[in-house]
């Protein structure tokens, strides 16, 4: 059974997941573990939930949704034209809006390894950065319905999240 790890109470409080005991550092605590199924845990991986709330007993997610568009709105993301919802929640992303979200997630997890440099999945979590840095943008339709993780899921990369760096 999976784990997810928080500090304290409240809306964004959890400080890390785990799918083993031994995927955490040796020096890690936490003061609330509970546990999740692998369904939750893959869908965090794969950046279609994110972890809103704890209140001591309840977890509360997030379900995070592409809406698909017509082929008219998909032109104006692709054209950096649309002007739809301000930060394009719910769309389609366009190939610059995908790059960004790729190198936030290989920054937040390169800055995961430097505050854990020994952890168990440092070699997991180093070739998953290198995945993300030779993603083929040229090969991929825009704009693309699906979360950095879950495009990586669909084309056999093996994901580590940033909350596993724990």
């Amino acid at each position: 059974m999976a784990k997810i790890y928080f500090d304290n109470l409240g809306e964004n409080t959890c400080v890390g997941i785990s799918e083993l005991d031994e995927n955490k550092s040796s020096s890690f605590t936490s003061q609330y573990e509970i546990e999740i199924s692998n369904d939750i845990l893959n869908d965090i991986r794969k950046d279609k939930k994110l972890i809103k709330n704890f209140d001591g007993t309840n977890i509360t997610y997030e379900d995070k949704l592409i809406t698909p568009v017509s082929e008219e709105i998909a032109s104006q993301i692709n054209e950096g034209n649309y002007l739809g919802d301000e930060g394009f929640e719910g769309h389609p992303f366009s190939e610059n809006d995908f790059r960004l979200l790729v190198e936030n997630k290989i920054q937040n997890l390169q800055k995961r390894l430097e505050q854990k440099p020994s952890h168990p999945l440092k070699n997991a979590a180093e070739s998953y950065i290198t995945s993300l840095q030779n993603i083929d943008y040229d090969s991929i339709t825009w704009p693309l319905s699906k979360f950095v993780g879950e495009y990586c899921s669909e084309n056999s990369i093996t994901i580590v999240h940033e909350l596993e760096i724990i």
